[in-house]
Order: C-alpha cells, then structure tokens, then sequence
C-alpha cells in the first residue's frame, strides 16, 4: 500500500509536542508569513509601474494612499482593531487579507503536527506558499512570475536530489536515480504542454497555452515526477472545464490554467496523503 510514510520519515508524520511559548510564537509567525504573502500577491503584478515594488511604497490604503500605522499592520489584530475599513477613508478592507493570514496559520500548524519540525515541513511551507501566490497572481492578472516558477523548480530539484523527500520507487514502479527523477519530470510536464500549444497552434495560427504553464507544470514534475502529470493535467483540465460552465467564461477568453494545475497538485498531493490513489 502506497503510504505518506514512504515519501517522508516516518519519525517526522509524529503530533509535535509544542509548549504554550513555542505555540503562541509559530502562530505569530505563520501570520506574519499570510501577511506577506499577501502583499505580494498584491504587489507583484504591479512591479512594472515604477514607484512599486515589494518593498516600497510602505503599506497604505489602495484608495486614499495614506501610510497604514504600524499597529494596524499586525496580523489579524490590525483588521480587527479597525473593524475591515480603513481608519482614514472608512473604505471596507479586503477579507483576502486577513484570511489569507488564517490560511498559513492552518497551514503551518498541520505542518508541523503531520511532520513535525522537518525538512520535510520546512519544504512543503514553502511550496505551498509560492503555489499561493502563483495561483492568484494567474487567477486575477493571467501572470505566472518566471522567479516563482523557477524558485518551484530549485526547491522540487533540491529536495529530491539531496533529501529525496517526494521520490518513491514503489509507486513509480521503475527504479530511477534522483536526477532521473527530477529532469525527467521536468521534461515531461514542459514537453507535454509545448507539445499541446505546438499542435493547436498549428491548427488555430495563434498560442493556446502561456510559456509560464510550461514552466510551472515542468516545476511540478520535479517535486512529484514525470509519473504524477499525466493526472495533474487531467484534473486540472477537469477543474478548468467546470469552472468555464459555473462561472460562464466566454468562449474566447483567456482562462487561468496555472491556477488549475495548482488546485489539480493540491488535490494530487492530498489524495496520496489519505492513500486514495
């Protein structure tokens, strides 16, 4: 039976026995880490614009641009102190802030109680907090950012290299190396997106597929290798099909395909957590 347990140590997949400090400053931390992420998910698709960057202007109000005070940039406190509207222009904040704060609270906390304070978790943390990121920059702008992307590669090479922390060679059935592992999953989730866009763009005269899902799924192939795109395409596909029905997309318009895949790898990593595949 394919388990969690062979891709991770065993000792890891332990509930961490954390005491009331240790708890009260991961929890900050986690909510630091929402709070950032975040900004960038904001922030990032407005890096062309000269006076914005992700370090500069200092956080302000969207609308009336005054500087936000520094005791209402606390993580949850802050929107509640000032009850979801800004204290100088009473315009409602959004509640993607403080939720997304909620998110890597709940995120780092089952980390930390699935695989204790690991490699492992450290790895996952930080994944699942580009995906973030990668997932509503394509959902809101189209954008996939080539740092984010490569940065998903790095740490998907890395890990498998020097940990092999997602490699198993029971599911995959073959013996690879791990180098195998990492460039042939690369070059599968790259190539078999190339070779869809080169098809249907020699049928249509125009690209179907944006170069950053090339990237992101060749990224996604080297966490999870070449093995595990065929069923990250599929039900990515899937989701995006279902989504063009609910939401009632134009036949012409452009859809957010990373942020598909990444829904897809979320529910590919899950369903071999709880062993359904």
């Amino acid at each position: 039976m394919f388990t969690i347990n062979t891709i991770f140590d065993s000792e890891f997949s332990q509930f961490l026995d954390l005491n009331i400090y240790s708890f009260i400053v991961l929890s900050l931390f986690f909510l630091i880490v929402g709070s950032f992420v975040s900004c960038l998910v904001y922030r990032i698709p407005l890096k062309s614009h000269e006076n914005v960057n992700i370090f500069f202007p200092s956080s302000h109000c969207p609308v009336c641009k005054n500087s936000i005070k520094k005791i209402f940039l606390i993580p949850l406190i802050g929107f509640i102190v000032q009850k979801g509207i800004c204290f100088k222009c009473k315009t409602k904040i959004s509640y993607f802030y403080p939720l997304t704060e909620i998110y890597f609270l709940l995120l780092g906390l089952s980390l930390l109680l699935g695989f204790g304070l690991s490699y492992s978790s450290i790895v996952l943390f930080l994944i699942s907090a580009i995906y973030y990121i990668l997932f509503f920059t394509d959902l809101y702008h189209k954008y996939l950012p080539l740092p984010l992307t490569m940065l998903i590669i790095a740490l998907g090479s890395l890990s498998n290299i020097f940990l092999e922390l997602f490699i198993n060679f029971l599911y995959l059935d073959i013996e690879l190396s791990a180098h195998a592992f990492v460039i042939s999953g690369f070059l599968v989730g790259y190539g078999f997106l190339w070779i869809i866009n080169f098809i249907f763009k020699k049928i249509n005269g125009f690209d179907g597929i944006g170069g950053g899902d090339f990237i992101l799924l060749g990224g996604i192939g080297t966490i999870f290798g070449p093995i595990s795109i065929l069923p990250i395409v599929f039900f990515g596909s899937l989701i995006g099909c279902i989504c063009f029905v609910i939401f009632k997309f134009k036949r012409n318009q452009e859809l957010p395909f990373g942020s598909f895949l990444i829904l897809s790898t979320k529910l590919y990593f899950l369903s071999i957590y709880f062993e359904l595949i």
